[in-house]
Formats: C-alpha cells, structure tokens, sequence
C-alpha cells in the first residue's frame, strides 16, 4: 500500500519498472505495474496468485469458494 503522500502516476510505476530491471534484470522488468488497494486473499492470509494471473488473460478464476475479498478481484480487471 502507497502512503498518502504517494502520487500512483506514470511516474511512480515507471521508476518501479526500472528499479526491478536494474535489480533483477531486463527480462524481469513488468510490461506494467498497477497500484490497487487489496489483493484477493485466503481466509489464512495467503494471496490468490492464479485468479490474479487469470485476470488480465480473462482466464477461468477457478473456485474463489476461499477467496475472502473476491471483489477486489472485479478492481483488477477494470484496472487492466
């Protein structure tokens, strides 16, 4: 989560892309970075990694039956 004082613009998440590329390497570097407020978590706490890849390629999400925020999900697909 940003601070407040945190603008999310092209700025911030162009500066983000290149802080992994510099760190990780070129082929590492995101295509795009997006700032959202939650991600969809297990009611352990756990982040649903496969329905958050599923979204952009508009995949199946699979069974969400443990997903405790499944709405933020919806978030993630207007924001791709």
């Amino acid at each position: 989560m940003l601070e407040d004082r945190v603008d999310p613009g092209d700025d911030l998440r162009a500066e983000l892309r290149g802080l992994v590329g510099r760190k990780h390497g070129k082929p590492f570097r995101p295509r795009e970075v997006m700032v959202v407020e939650a991600l969809p978590k297990t009611q352990s706490g756990k982040i649903v990694r496969r329905a958050i890849a599923a979204v952009p390629t508009d995949s199946e999400l699979g069974a969400l039956s443990s997903v405790e925020n499944p709405s933020v999900l919806e978030t993630l697909a207007e924001e791709s």
